[in-house]
């Protein structure tokens, strides 16, 4: 993999100061010596800070980071809303079940 690939990847979390500083740094050496990484960093620096990577079209780690973070919750909330219901119901059978016997 390219220094260019590795650098495209890092430039929406770079961007959002969401980088180490080892990372920055070795972004900021590269973007010195790449003028295609630079411009890209650039037309970056024109958008708004919230929403960049989509705008740029660079899907970065924190916009994909959101999307699992939402995915989980709403499998998690799922599943809750399951048990309960399961509960619920279990409860129901249960109660009604000792007057029938």
């Amino acid at each position: 993999m390219s220094d260019c690939a590795v650098v495209r990847d890092l430039l929406p979390i770079y961007f959002d100061n969401e980088t180490s500083p080892e990372t920055s740094g070795f972004i900021r050496e590269h973007l010195k010596t790449c003028a295609s990484c630079r411009e890209l960093y650039r037309s970056m620096d024109r958008l708004p800070r919230t929403g960049a990577a989509e705008a740029v079209g660079i899907s970065g780690y924190t916009a994909t980071a959101k999307r699992i973070g939402r995915s989980i919750f709403a499998g998690a909330a799922s599943i809750a809303a399951f048990m309960l219901l399961a509960g619920c119901a279990a409860g129901y059978l249960i109660r009604n079940s000792k007057g029938t016997v």
